[in-house]
């Protein structure tokens, strides 16, 4: 087992990621501790309001507890000692908590969320070099449970216990769910063209027959436009060289004379067969009406909630509005049953001794009737309390669908443009002045053409290390690149807006909205 952990804040989008049923095929809240509120969205945002208090940002400590299938799954009783064994490790004994349980292609898996404040001192609990502790406690518990442990997780593996956690960028891994193609095989057919090119122009070339394109970053001076329109810096997509040396060969090809990525991108998106955002049918497809279905329940269930609730109010607001006019006329009927007899009565024949007795009658009536307001607005006041936590539920639920449906679109829309990567499309989309092919490309690179395809090639072939990989011979494809990639830099930004056909804009329509109609 593998558990991965952070520190972070945003809870409320911590809870649409952890409810999101679309990309799970099950999802179960197991518990909550420390919170008022009964749903992961009420808990996560009561803590969010107690740190508040603090100075404290990062407010949350997110730990997912990944077993390996391979050994089967754990028991409920095994994750709660691995829970329990984390939590006094770490220092988060009695700390607000929420467990999650996610069930993802047959296999199920655990998230933990810690609230790091504590209520009471309202102070944040102080969370260093927990990645050791938790490969202390990971050890000690499959050592418990007879587990076994990936290399790096042993004592003595082949990877330090000291070594840097591999940083995870989360706009990268976006971009993989849009497109489908992983960092390493785009980085694979980036480093494929730097090494087997000796010169800018061969290099800016081989970028462009492989589906990349050469621009200017907002941020970093060299970035490329893959051939969905996805911007990625180009000295972390060269593996074993320094930004310095990126510098150097691309001496010829200075920042300021490239064209904008912006500009770039908008290109590579007209030049596609078809719009980057296709509008699929939600009322055909079906795995638009799949969701809706799966929506429409969970919304009726939230319809019954609201309206058993409003008749439980009025029922409420009758009871009490009749429990209280009987009290009062009870009051006035015990008044009339008290007749004033022998001394009183001769009393009460005195002029004013009535009205005096009248107005306390109705200083007592005026009395009984504020405690009856007072009663009444205590009542609104927590029936009001419940909608407002039903209307957050549903706002919740809202943003869930929303995700969900973002899940789809971005499956069916990945979908869409892998059934149209081809070599086809890659000939439309080059410009027409380079003369080298994708097939002379394979015939000169031999035995490595399989990774300047990358993930759309027909097969994929083991890269061969930098040291070992022969250089092309400089006759044939250095030459064809070096004149491909003629006018000079100064012209490139023509070159481009001619290679591309003009410089239409793409608009993308709105997504759809799901709305809550309740």
């Amino acid at each position: 087992m593998i558990p991965k952990a952070s520190q972070r804040a945003n809870g409320r989008q911590l809870a649409t990621h952890l409810l999101n049923a679309y990309d799970n095929e099950r999802v179960e809240v197991a518990h909550i501790r420390g919170a008022i509120a009964r749903d992961l969205h009420g808990a996560l945002d009561e803590w969010h309001a107690i740190s508040r208090t603090t100075r404290c940002k990062k407010y949350l400590y997110s730990l997912s507890i990944n077993p390996d299938p391979r050994q089967g799954p754990l028991t409920r009783s095994q994750y709660r000692d691995y829970i329990a064994r984390v939590e006094k490790k770490i220092g988060l004994t009695g700390q607000p908590r929420a467990i999650v349980f996610h069930r993802k292609d047959g296999r199920e898996h655990c998230h933990v969320v810690w609230s790091r404040i504590m209520p009471g001192a309202l102070k944040a609990v102080q969370i260093s070099h927990d990645r050791k502790s938790l490969q202390t406690v990971t050890r000690k518990f499959a050592a418990d449970h007879g587990l076994r442990l990936p290399p790096n997780m042993r004592p003595g593996g082949r990877i330090s216990d000291n070594a840097p956690p591999v940083k995870v960028i989360l706009h990268e891994k976006h971009q993989q769910e849009r497109t489908g193609i992983s960092r390493e095989d785009r980085v694979r057919e980036i480093t494929l063209a730097w090494q087997q090119t000796d010169s800018a122009q061969a290099f800016v070339a081989a970028l462009a027959h492989a589906g990349y394109h050469l621009a200017r970053g907002d941020s970093v001076p060299y970035v490329v436009i893959d051939r969905f329109g996805e911007i990625h810096s180009l000295p972390r997509q060269i593996e074993g060289i320094r930004t310095k040396e990126l510098r150097a060969r691309l001496a010829g090809f200075p920042p300021e004379s490239l064209p904008p990525a912006a500009e770039i991108k908008q290109q590579v998106l007209t030049q596609l067969p078809a719009p980057i955002a296709p509008q699929f049918n939600q009322s055909a497809d079906a795995p638009w009406i799949t969701l809706k279905t799966a929506h429409e329940k969970r919304r009726a269930i939230f319809r019954q909630r609201l309206a058993a609730l409003k008749d439980k109010h009025r029922a409420e607001q009758r009871a009490m509005a009749t429990r209280q006019e009987e009290s009062l006329e009870r009051l006035r009927a015990e008044r009339l049953k008290q007749t004033a007899t022998g001394l009183t009565y001769f009393l009460c024949l005195i002029p004013g001794i009535p009205q005096l007795l009248a107005r306390r009658h109705k200083g007592h009536d005026l009395a009984y009737l504020q405690t009856c307001r007072k009663v009444r607005h205590t009542l609104l006041a927590a029936q009001q309390a419940e909608f407002e936590d039903l209307r957050r539920q549903i706002r919740a639920v809202m943003r869930v669908e929303k995700r969900e449906a973002r899940s789809l679109r971005t499956q069916l829309r990945r979908a869409f443009l892998n059934s149209r990567m081809s070599d086809s499309f890659y000939a439309a989309a080059i410009s027409p002045a380079l003369p080298v092919s994708r097939e002379d490309i394979h015939t000169d690179f031999g035995a490595n053409a399989a990774d300047v395809t990358g993930r759309h090639g027909a097969t994929k072939a083991r890269s061969i290390p930098a040291r070992r990989r022969p250089a092309p011979p400089k006759d044939s494809l250095s030459a064809a690149f070096t004149a491909a990639a003629e006018p000079p830099p100064a012209r490139l930004r023509e070159t481009f807006t001619r290679a591309s056909g003009g410089g239409r804009k793409h608009v993308p329509k709105p997504a759809p909205r799901l709305e809550l109609d309740v």
